[in-house]
Formats: structure tokens, C-alpha cells, sequence
């Protein structure tokens, strides 16, 4: 078992960017990705939000909402985490993305891009989406961060895989810029 000390000393030195992506990492590995998508009640709900946020972030650095739609994940939790968090105005706008498609047929791409009239029309509407979410500048990790960092005596069963995948990170950092 770790003292409040240790864990703070992992936190003061670590990123935003490496404390959301670590926790996320321990969290995931201590549960298994299923069980948090399925809101199993063993999860704690603050690694509940905070996996859900990391885990869902990426879409929106990457493709935006067409591939949200069609992803295997838990659509309405994004929207719920980010609320907790404090990003109220893009959980709306993720909100607004979920009512754009059917519930059934979310997480079920073909049926998506059925529902769309196929794949160019379900990239057309996601553009709509994509550009209100680039103008909210959602800030995700810095809100995220800040949420990890104020529960962090939670995470006291975490610490080790935390450290460790912040070593691992940095690591991995040092060797690609050699």
C-alpha cells in the first residue's frame, strides 16, 4: 500500500496528457475494457468518467463523428463524462451528434451509413458536427487532468501501473527523439 505522498509525487511530475493516459491505462487494465463499457457498478464511478473521456477523445483527434457513430462505445456516457468534468457545452454538442442517429443503430456501422444514405452522406453530416466541436476548443486532457489530479488519493491501488506507464511513455519518448 502507498502513502498519499507517493502519489504525489508521481502526479507533481507528470504531464496532463501523462496522467490522463496512465490513469486511463490502469484503470482499463485493472477492469478490463468491457466492464467499464458496460457500467459494471464494480467500476468506481471517477474511473468510470475518466476512462470514458480518455477513451473516447481520440475519435475526435482523429476522424470526428464519423467514426462515432459507428464505434462500439458508450455514446451517452461521453457526453455524461464530460458534463462531470466540466465541459457542459461540448457535452451539448456531443448530445446533439447522438440525436443525429438512432440509438439502435448506434455502434453499428452499417446501419449508419444506411441510415445516412451511405458512407460519403454519413462524412458530409459528421462535418457538420466536427466543425462545431473544433469551435467549442474542447480542451479535453487540461479538464480531464485537472478531474484525475482532484480524486487522486483514489487511484492509491493504481499507483504502480500509473508509474509505470509514465516511465514507459517517457521512455518511449526519449528512444524516438535519439
Amino acid at each position: 500500500m502507498h502513502d498519499n505522498s507517493g502519489i504525489d509525487a508521481v502526479f507533481a511530475r507528470a504531464t496532463d496528457f501523462e496522467i490522463v493516459s496512465a490513469t486511463h491505462s490502469a484503470i482499463e487494465k485493472s477492469y478490463g475494457f468491457d466492464t467499464i463499457l458496460q457500467r459494471n457498478p464494480r467500476v468506481p464511478f471517477d474511473r468510470w468518467v475518466v476512462h470514458t473521456i480518455s477513451a473516447n477523445t481520440g475519435l475526435f483527434e482523429g476522424e470526428g463523428y464519423s467514426y462515432f457513430w459507428g464505434s462500439n462505445i458508450d455514446h451517452k456516457g461521453f457526453a455524461e463524462s464530460l458534463k462531470v468534468i466540466g465541459r457542459p457545452i461540448l457535452a451539448s454538442v456531443i448530445e446533439e451528434a447522438i440525436a443525429a442517429v438512432p440509438n439502435s443503430l448506434l455502434g453499428n456501422w452499417d446501419a449508419v451509413n444506411e441510415f445516412f444514405g451511405g458512407e460519403d452522406q454519413r462524412i458530409a453530416a459528421a462535418e457538420t458536427m466536427d466543425a462545431k466541436l473544433i469551435t467549442e476548443n474542447p480542451g479535453i486532457t487540461d479538464k480531464a487532468s485537472k478531474y484525475v489530479r482532484l480524486h487522486r488519493y483514489s487511484y492509491l491501488d493504481l499507483l504502480d501501473a500509473i508509474d509505470m506507464h509514465i516511465t514507459e511513455w517517457r521512455s518511449m519518448i526519449e528512444e524516438y527523439e535519439r
